[in-house]
């Protein structure tokens, strides 16, 4: 390839075997950590200096931590398409540590590799989607969540929201500190849904509407 100061403009073909992927962390930092990534592929960095973008298709496996929920997870040949100011995870599916598989999908959005945001969902039948076991000091719930459903990671910069509807499976528990007033207050992300009293072969179950849970 080539970079040239007078004409403004760099083009560099880059070919990757199981390369690590440091740039990941720019891209992803802002919801990920622990990011250990390798890559094989072939990508091309290009475009005048100041607006730099990056195309190409890599096939990616690692590891990483998803910070808000505490869930580390690993990945094996997952593919990502870079195109103009978009990285796409192509169904990437990602293992937790109990073998849970989860499939992504969206992507993380830039604008010349700045002004980052990112839209990604992952949808399962079993997974761990939060594992927090003890909480930290300013954590206001803490537990242990596998569910059957779909959660969404959106955001910029350093906002991040995530959403989800999805079912808590068996195993699960989840800690609400609601010891103040103050506490009860503030914490109105959480939405759940109304329970519907049915006999099912003369029992008495509670089933859970199709509304969003949270």
């Amino acid at each position: 390839g080539n970079i040239s100061p007078t004409r403004n403009t760099i083009d560099l073909g880059m070919e990757l075997q199981d390369t690590r992927l440091e740039f990941m962390q720019s891209f992803c930092g802002s919801f990920m950590h622990d990011i250990a990534m390798n890559g094989t592929g072939h990508l091309r960095l290009h475009g005048p200096l100041n607006a730099i973008n990056l195309e190409g298709e890599v096939e990616a496996g690692g590891a990483f931590t998803l910070t808000s929920t505490n869930c580390q997870y690993t990945m094996e040949k997952g593919a990502i398409t870079f195109v103009p100011n978009d990285i796409r995870f192509n169904t990437v599916p990602i293992t937790d540590k109990s073998g849970g598989v989860a499939y992504l999908t969206g992507g993380v959005h830039h604008r010349n590799l700045g002004r980052i945001s990112y839209d990604i969902t992952a949808k399962t039948k079993r997974f761990i989607a939060y594992d927090r076991p003890i909480p930290d000091a300013e954590d206001t719930f803490c537990g242990h969540i596998v569910i059957d459903g779909e959660i969404g990671i959106h955001g910029k910069g350093n906002e991040v929201n995530i959403t989800a509807d999805c079912t808590p499976l068996k195993d699960s528990n989840f800690t609400y500190n609601a010891s103040s007033p103050e506490a009860i207050r503030s914490q109105d992300f959480i939405t759940w849904g109304s329970m519907e009293k049915k006999s099912i072969h003369g029992s008495t179950t509670a089933e859970k509407d199709s509304g969003t849970k949270r």
